[in-house]
């Protein structure tokens, strides 16, 4: 694939915003998508072009269709809290990917979530099969599903573990809180620099046609991560009422071994200075 001139990213979020950034510090034209009118100046300042886009309206402008024709289009937005998103996230992830084919994007990245994993699961990897319980979850796996069904040979699915980084302090999830239960389980984050550097990675190594976990290497349990978490955020402490061990472990030793990506942060504890 020849270098990258455009990119589309569509949520322009907490991760999408300093993604388009980081593309533009590299030259490249960035195309940014917001759904709140607000954001579009700001948007417009940061030196990316701006698209205000509904995806609950099927209506498409020649202005909005503009914005599907790119290098790359990076979806980058989760499934909404409804009690219908099994069935609304994955069409509106169908119908931007038949607008991206339309216009002749040649590659989609796609950020999907670990929730896609059962708790159990030690480790999780991408190859296992997926039984997550959530709604959310069920969700993901069929838009994952429809990613490779329109792009099988040019798409990159990204599971990314819980997020932190600025604005996103661990330390105040469970500030204060009692009597908490699954002390001794671990944890799976990975913070901001490391989605946007696997992201570039993985594109400039051209790891088309396949699906990665993110998420930090190394899993302190709860208690731990958590009461240090507090400290680091100067937050009440939590408190847990025993180490039972629950959850899932989320293993991206894949990333690691097939692309040769080096994590930023391979302990989350390491990352809690750089968040607020």
């Amino acid at each position: 694939m020849k270098k990258l001139q455009t990119i589309s990213i569509l949520g322009c979020g907490w991760l999408g915003l300093p993604l388009a950034r980081h593309y533009l510090d590299k030259g490249c034209l960035v195309k940014g998508s917001t759904r709140t009118k607000g954001k579009v100046e700001s948007l417009r300042y940061a030196g990316i072009i701006p698209y205000l886009i509904d995806l609950n309206d099927e209506d498409e402008t020649d202005e909005i269709a503009d914005f599907f024709a790119s290098d790359l289009m990076i979806i980058n937005f989760p499934p909404s809290r409804i009690a219908d998103i099994e069935t609304v996230y994955p069409r509106q992830v169908e119908m931007v990917l038949q607008r991206t084919w339309a216009r002749h994007t040649r590659a989609v990245v796609f950020t999907s979530s670990t929730s896609v994993y059962a708790d159990g699961q030690f480790p999780a990897e991408e190859s296992q099969t997926l039984n997550p319980e959530k709604s959310s979850g069920k969700a993901l796996i069929k838009a994952e599903e429809l990613v490779r069904k329109v792009y099988p040979q040019k798409h990159i699915i990204l599971r990314l573990a819980g997020l932190m980084g600025p604005n996103r302090h661990p330390g105040r999830f469970f500030a204060g809180k009692n009597g908490l239960t699954g002390g001794g389980s671990p944890v799976n984050f990975v913070h901001l620099d490391d989605c946007i550097l696997a992201i570039d990675w993985l594109v400039e190594k051209e790891c088309w046609g396949e699906t990665f976990n993110l998420c930090s290497p190394e899993h302190p349990i709860k208690k731990e991560f958590y009461t240090l978490a507090a400290k680091s955020g100067a937050y009440d402490l939590p408190g847990y009422s025993d180490e039972e061990i629950g959850g899932k472990s989320v293993s991206s030793e894949k990333i690691i071994r097939q692309t040769g990506y080096r994590f930023t942060f391979k302990n989350p504890i390491d990352a809690l200075d750089y968040c607020s």
